[in-house]
């Protein structure tokens, strides 16, 4: 019944990435906040839908808004709203803080700082009754375009170019006696979104782009003393219990310790432990 039309993303908007491997251009242009950076992605994403639906009709949202209309607004149907109920969080667990390079002379930096996590509704409101049918399975084509994912990814020129993506978790109509009396026709669905959190990475005491650290791990081993270690076998030093495995690696409390050559650990003369490590 419904043929979402395929669309060409004016510039500077928000755009479905229709491809797993589809090339990502972070900048550091933004205009809000990631929260705001979501629920306009999602508005701006709907705006550019289109249904056909029986005997050659046509429907897309007249108005599409972030935050409910003021009074004095004029209704326009079929309409939606896209809007956020509960607080979103900030998930660092699966997430490690890192910097981008976007420029190197002068020095451009960005930081990925967390995930940001955020419930989403969209309430969409319409007059027919076998229009909000179809507007429905629009959207629920338009929420889970491309068989690589499930869900859709949107790419946010307003915020940093970075990518948000979007679950769709459930659907309900909303039928009430006052609103059938108005001719009201509803329907909410709840999406999870998620977005990473960017900041321009700036030295706040000069103004001066930071740029990312380099960490230098230098290990220096004491040939005195030392001791061959055969992969399967194991040797305790102050009371922890190294086990040899083939490659050279040995691994104590869980922790892998790379090694270049033999299976071989040096122990120190006389103490059981490491001699040199820095």
């Amino acid at each position: 019944m419904s043929d979402v039309s395929e669309l060409t993303t004016p510039t500077g908007r928000t755009r479905l990435v229709a491809l797993a491997d589809d090339p990502q251009v972070v900048t550091t242009h933004f205009e809000t906040d990631v929260r705001t950076a979501i629920t306009r992605g999602l508005k701006e994403y709907m705006e550019q839908l289109v249904v056909n639906w029986r005997g050659g009709r046509q429907s897309k949202f007249k108005k599409v808004l972030q935050s409910w209309a003021e009074p004095e607004v004029q209704a326009e149907f079929p309409s939606a709203c896209v809007y956020a109920v509960e607080p979103g969080t900030y998930d660092a667990r699966n997430f490690t803080p890192s910097t981008a390079v976007l420029q190197r002379d002068p020095p451009v930096y960005v930081r990925f700082v967390a995930e940001f996590m955020q419930q989403v509704m969209v309430e969409v409101w319409t007059t027919d009754p076998q229009e909000r049918v179809a507007l429905t399975k629009m959207l629920e084509d338009a929420f889970s375009p491309v068989d690589w994912m499930y869900g859709m990814r949107l790419e946010l020129p307003h915020y940093h170019g970075m990518r948000a993506d979007f679950e769709l978790q459930s659907m309900a109509y909303l039928d009430a006696a006052d609103d059938a009396q108005k001719r009201y026709r509803k329907v909410v669905f709840t999406l999870a979104a998620s977005c990473t959190v960017v900041r321009a990475a700036i030295d706040p005491a000069t103004g001066a782009a930071t740029p990312p650290a380099t960490i230098r791990v230098d290990l220096e081993v004491d040939d005195t003393g030392a001791a061959e270690l055969e992969p399967g076998g194991t040797i305790t030093v102050v009371g922890a219990t190294f086990d040899a495995r083939a490659g050279g690696a040995v691994v104590a409390s869980g922790a892998p310790v790379s090694r270049s050559g033999g299976s071989v650990i040096q122990v120190g003369a006389g103490t059981g432990a490491p001699d040199k490590v820095s």
